[in-house]
């Protein structure tokens, strides 16, 4: 029944009717101050109700007799806003599961026999704002298991007397000079949520308690019915203000601890160092934002585990906890790691160090890993080069197969030992390396897979590997070029008998990220095993992959190279500037897109120029090809594209989802250096503003700049001043650029569609439309004013012809 702002009073009589269910309140429950006052004549609930809602905003009072005839509720829940409650509003009521009470700006206290009537509430919550208790309203007959109190402007004196002892649960919002010393009165209670701002040495002892939340406690030490308690499973304090907890040898039961100083600062954290005397201790969460590394996270017990605000930190401790590491140098590491924020600040680490979080499998400092086993593996092949006596012990994954390390062994002498002896003289060290306990870095010389690689090429090189073999190996590159699948598994397959080159890692590492066929990714995973640097090897082991940035997405859009760029983008601190950009480079050879992460980078590179070389036709610097736009526009029809042309500015079918942003390129002075460049093709380029860059450029003859998004050409393009073709056409001027009267070369100009289309009263981009209702009016074509003509008599002007 809902209470509409226009009803005053009521009168419902219900006992009759099958009701199991009756909700009363006003129409906006949000709004309570909008809501007038209700008088309620009378209201009659039948015998069978299980749930009563009533949430009402009144002068007067609930009649007494509206539960006469109910004794039992599963739910009762009461809201009054004003007015007063009657004494013997329960009636006959005396069980309810679950009692809620919101009591509000109340006229007069709330009568002391009013839960008088009741012998069980299973759970009761009381909230009480601006009104007062006459007395003590919990009957010493009524076994309540479940409170919670809530209180905002309430006087909790006559409350400190209460006595609940069927009493288990305790959520309480107490509000007073003194704390809850009425608690005393029960002792069942197992669980306790409390917030009390002061001092809680006076609460008396809880021997049952499990389980304690305190908000906002204060004083030196933890209250001593906390420390004097060996029964309490879990603590939990929140803005505490303990300068320390305090002796907490009598706790032998605590499992769970958590601890959140004010504001979460770690300079109000109490002195925790006790908490290594809790012999059951299987948890401790630190609510804080570390700074500095406490030497009492070390010094806990294995089992023990401890969660702060830092995820990382938390993990990488709980590795040390488990090293050889000296307890000094855990905590120095410790330090080192508390203050770091990215993996790049990471100096150098013992050794230790890197085994233990490599054995882990812990991959946040992976790259930090790979170059100190580099810069060690170089190091043992200087003092200790492998040869036919060396004994090998392979510990954890190595891309190695276990026959070809056999074949090798047989080959060159060298023994492979199943076990971690005194004899060993190298140690493998793969991914989540093995027995790392038994290492001796002073006999034990560690080695990559790098220095395996190299003692095979140098010392038994297949025979592609071989001088005489550069035609087959041209062979060989040739296949990895190809886009056909079959001819990279042949080639695969080859070089699992022939070796691979050095000028072959890069179509291999190409197709491995860019083919879908799991197979031919395991096979050339182990082809390159240990070659190139440690970013290399890095990326091949890395599960990102561009397979999936061709074709369609899931709402069948043409995804284009926005997803290709973006993606490599995010790779650009993992592999590197110079693998980034030589993938760009491959990615464009074999699908014509891509190039485009080269063209939009700032700073100019070897890599970048000799990439952007190839988009040099004869004289012409075809920066259209690279841009790769026009390829998502391959099945558009005529309409699409005028449509396109209308929003080329915003467009996301050439800009899947905005994934390259503003597309902004930058031409590179340095071709101008090297080529002879006397044509400029930026059509299709996104362009609302001429690339940074051009300036270098403006001595070329012929300058496309068709399918753009330009407005206007600025007063320096006079600077053109050997320019003879200039293409403007599909862009959105809105008149003729005055500037191109001070080009005094031009022969041929191109104005056709060179102003926006417009859109038709049907909402269909045109070029030709000349009638109807559209706001922006005809389409007015830019024609090349009678000025112009008589300045240039002998250039070749091209404009629109409307029908």
């Amino acid at each position: 029944i809902t209470l509409f702002r226009y009803c005053h009073e009521f009168d419902i009589d219900l006992s009759a009717a099958p009701v199991t269910e009756l909700k009363i309140d006003h129409y906006d429950e949000y709004r309570r101050d909008d809501v007038e006052a209700i008088t309620i004549k009378a209201l009659h609930v039948p015998s069978c109700l299980s749930k009563l809602y009533l949430g009402i905003k009144t002068v007067s009072a609930l009649p007494s007799t509206m539960l006469d005839n109910v004794s039992k509720l599963e739910h009762f829940w009461l809201e009054q806003n004003s007015g007063f409650l009657n004494e013997s509003l329960f009636g006959n009521l005396s069980h309810v599961t679950y009692c809620r009470l919101k009591l509000i700006d109340l006229n007069a206290p709330i009568p002391t026999g009013l839960l008088g009537n009741f012998t069980e509430i299973e759970r009761l919550y009381l909230e009480v704002k601006n009104a007062q208790f006459e007395q003590d309203i919990f009957s010493t007959n009524c076994s309540i298991e479940e409170l919670e109190l809530r209180s905002d402007n309430v006087d909790m004196t006559p409350l400190l007397n209460t006595c609940l002892p069927k009493l288990k649960t305790a959520n309480l919002h107490w509000h007073h000079e003194q704390p809850p010393i009425w608690l005393a009165n029960s002792p069942e209670l197992t669980s306790l949520n409390l917030l009390f701002a002061g001092d809680l040495s006076a609460l008396p002892k809880l021997p049952a308690l499990t389980n304690c939340s305190l908000h906002a406690p204060v004083g030196e030490q933890l209250p001593a019915f906390i420390r004097h308690n060996s029964n309490l499973e879990r603590l939990s304090l929140y803005h505490c203000a303990f300068s320390t907890l305090g002796d907490l040898n009598a706790m032998t039961s605590l499992k769970e601890f958590r601890i959140q100083p004010k504001d979460r600062c770690e300079n109000q954290l109490p002195n925790v160092d006790s908490i290594t005397d809790l012999p059951a201790l299987e948890s401790i969460y630190l609510d804080i934002h570390p700074t500095k590394s406490n030497p009492v996270w070390l010094q806990l017990a294995p089992q023990v585990e401890l969660n702060l605000w830092n995820d990382h930190l938390v993990k990488e401790l709980s590795i040390l906890r488990g090293t050889t590491l000296t307890f000094d140098q855990c905590l120095e590491c410790a330090n080192i790691l508390v203050a770091i924020k990215k993996p790049a600040e990471l100096p150098a680490m013992p050794a230790e160090f890197h085994l233990a979080l490599m054995a882990a499998k812990y991959n946040r400092f992976k790259a930090q890993h790979k170059t100190w086993l580099r810069e060690v593996a170089a190091q043992s092949e200087q003092q200790k080069p492998l040869a036919q006596d060396s004994i090998i012990f392979i510990s954890g994954r190595s891309a190695f197969k276990a026959a070809e390390l056999n074949q090798k062994s047989a080959e060159l002498g060298f023994t492979i030992s199943k076990k971690l002896d005194n004899k060993v003289t190298h140690v493998l060290l793969g991914s989540a390396p093995k027995s790392i306990e038994l290492l001796d870095l002073e006999r034990h010389r560690l080695i990559d897979e790098t220095s395996l690689q190299h003692y095979f090429t140098h010392q038994a090189p297949k025979f592609l590997q071989q001088e005489n073999s550069a035609a087959m190996g041209d062979t060989v590159l040739a296949m990895l070029a190809s886009p056909d699948e079959a001819s990279h598994q042949v080639a695969v397959q080859m070089l699992e008998q022939g070796g691979v080159t050095e000028a072959m890692r890069l179509p291999l590492f190409f197709i491995l990220k860019t083919t879908s066929d799991n197979k031919l990714r395991k096979q050339i995973k182990e082809l390159l095993a240990g070659m190139g640097d440690e970013l290399f090897q890095l990326a091949v082991n890395d599960r990102i992959l561009f397979n999936t940035c061709q074709g369609l997405d899931k709402y069948g859009r043409l995804m284009g190279q926005g997803v290709m760029v973006d993606k490599l983008k995010k790779q650009k601190k993992k592999w590197g500037d110079l693998l980034c950009n030589q993938f760009a480079k491959l990615y464009f050879e074999r699908f014509g897109e891509g190039l485009i992460y080269l063209m939009m980078q700032k700073e100019t590179s070897a890599e970048q120029l000799d990439a952007l070389a190839t988009l040099i036709d004869g004289d012409c610097l075809n920066w259209r090809r690279g841009a790769a736009f026009e390829q998502a526009l391959a099945q558009f029809d005529e309409h699409n594209m005028v449509h396109y042309y209308r929003h080329i500015n915003c467009s996301t079918t050439v800009n899947h989802d905005r994934l390259l942003g503003t597309a902004k390129t930058y031409l590179p002075s340095e071709l101008t250096q090297s080529h002879t460049i006397a044509s400029l093709d930026l059509g299709h380029c996104l362009l609302d503003v001429l690339p940074k860059g051009i300036e270098h450029y403006r001595h070329v003859r012929r300058l496309d700049l068709s399918a753009n998004a330009l407005t206007k050409l600025r007063s320096d393009f006079a600077l053109f001043s050997e320019l003879e073709e200039l293409s403007l056409s599909h862009n959105h001027f809105t008149a003729f650029p005055e500037v191109l009267l001070t080009l005094k070369n031009l022969k041929r100009l191109d104005l056709r569609c060179a102003r926006k289309p417009v859109a038709s009263d049907d909402y269909i981009s045109t070029y030709t439309y000349q009638g109807g209702t559209s706001c922006e009016g005809p389409y007015r074509p830019i024609r090349a004013p009678q000025a112009f003509r008589d300045a240039f008599p002998h250039c070749e002007i091209l404009e629109d012809i409307l029908t």
